[in-house]
């Protein structure tokens, strides 16, 4: 998957970035896992340090890219009590659900 940045925006109340990227992928599109994997693995400097939250992914039929909306907290216990529980559940891998 290759990223490119669109915005980048600093809120401070909440803790959080928030950043829209252009991802191109082939075949089907990425689960909200796989992306912020593969965001931590080419953007290590700021993604290590927080918890990453893909609030939004947009595709256009047919295309094989998307503009997704990710927030990137400093803080995990603040994003526990900003986002909504069942968008952290969509976070984790599949592997980790069969777990629970």
């Amino acid at each position: 998957m290759n990223f490119t940045t669109i915005t980048s925006t600093h809120n401070p109340l909440l803790a959080r970035i928030d950043t829209l990227y252009r991802v191109a992928f082939t075949g089907a599109t990425p689960s909200r896992h796989a992306i912020v994997q593969s965001l931590n693995a080419n953007e290590r400097s700021a993604k290590e340090k927080g918890l990453v939250i893909v609030r939004h992914i947009y595709v256009r039929s047919g295309d094989h890219e998307a503009t997704i909306l990710v927030s990137t907290y400093t803080d995990p216990m603040v994003a526990e009590n900003v986002e909504r529980a069942s968008l952290i559940k969509k976070q984790t891998p599949a592997e980790t659900k069969a777990e629970a």
